[in-house]
């Protein structure tokens, strides 16, 4: 029987340990870690668990059989008492999370938005931003967010949700105010203009007829910046082939090749700071000759890009 209480001894003492040590952590633990902070005070349970452990291997000899038997039922009373309140906060915290998905789902939807053709923005931002097409998935808005503050933590504005045709994914419902740099939805384009970025969200131009921004986290969309969006596209054009035309290396006072106008097309190949090089087609795609344009000129875009061959 006293064998039996020391191991239960060793056993509640390294446990009681590790939770004093949790309790603890919320003094010396910063509120704004975000997620790094639940591995941070299972590394203080981890560590009063050891420590507990060796005080409690050390002392078990040494305390009597008769006062052992009452540290025991006050240390079980302690990590009953300590479960019960890690239980009920699971469990409030899992009624919350429900509320909170419940109150979306009642969300009532905003008109669908109706896709604009307009010309290419001459305000460039830094990049272009790609939804993740899902009909199971809703593209949701947010306030302007504080420092690595994350999307869970923020309720939405607004949201865009998509559904299945026959043809692809289309826009079910979406704010009125809607319109992004591309949308296209029958060839699967759909892009907003990033005016910068967070940690965890993008600002985007949600309508750029009047500039109106809005905040969407990283992880509900495909980012590039204007480099890389540009050398994916299939060709690109000058804004103004006068003013920018294409030249045979990428200075401003290089040759400029005058032989080639609108009616080539200009397939990016590689990007050096403010220039773009391409590869000269002609309508038949047969490449003629290789040269340099601007696609930049301070923050303005010098160029339009094409998306369908």
């Amino acid at each position: 029987m006293a064998s039996f209480s020391k191991v239960l001894f060793i056993l509640f003492s390294s446990l009681a340990a590790a939770a004093f040590a949790m309790i603890m952590s919320r003094f010396f633990i910063p509120k704004d870690v975000g997620l790094i902070g639940g591995a941070m005070v299972l590394g203080y349970g981890v560590l009063g668990l050891g420590i507990g452990l060796i005080i409690s291997l050390l002392i078990r000899n040494k305390i009597p059989n008769t006062v052992l038997l009452g540290v025991n039922l006050v240390l079980f009373l302690f990590l009953f008492i300590f479960g019960m309140r890690i239980y009920q906060q699971i469990q409030k915290s899992n009624a919350a999370a429900q509320q909170e998905r419940e109150r979306l789902q009642k969300m009532t939807p905003t008109a669908p938005a109706k896709p604009i053709s307009y010309p290419a923005a001459t305000t460039m931002g830094i990049g272009i931003a790609q939804p993740k097409l899902n009909p199971k998935k809703t593209l949701y808005f947010y306030p302007a967010p504080k420092t690595d503050e994350l999307p869970e933590q923020l309720t939405p504005t607004d949201s865009i949700t998509f559904k299945q045709l026959p043809g692809g994914i289309d826009i079910a419902t979406a704010p009125p105010w809607l319109v992004p740099e591309r949308l296209k939805l029958d060839y699967q384009i759909f892009h907003f203009l990033v005016q910068s970025q967070s940690r965890y969200f993008l600002q985007v131009i949600g309508n750029k007829t009047n500039g109106q921004t809005a905040w969407i986290a990283k992880s509900q969309v495909n980012y590039q910046d204007w480099a890389s969006f540009l050398l994916t596209v299939p060709a690109v054009e000058p804004l103004n082939w006068e003013d920018n035309p294409l030249r045979a290396k990428p200075l401003r006072h290089a040759t400029p090749l005058l032989e080639f106008n609108a009616q080539n097309i200009l397939q990016p190949l590689r990007i050096e700071n403010n220039w773009i090089q391409v590869n000269i087609l002609n309508q038949d795609y047969t490449p003629i000759q290789k040269g340099w344009i601007r696609w930049r000129s301070d923050a303005q875009l010098s160029i339009t890009y094409q998306l369908l061959s």
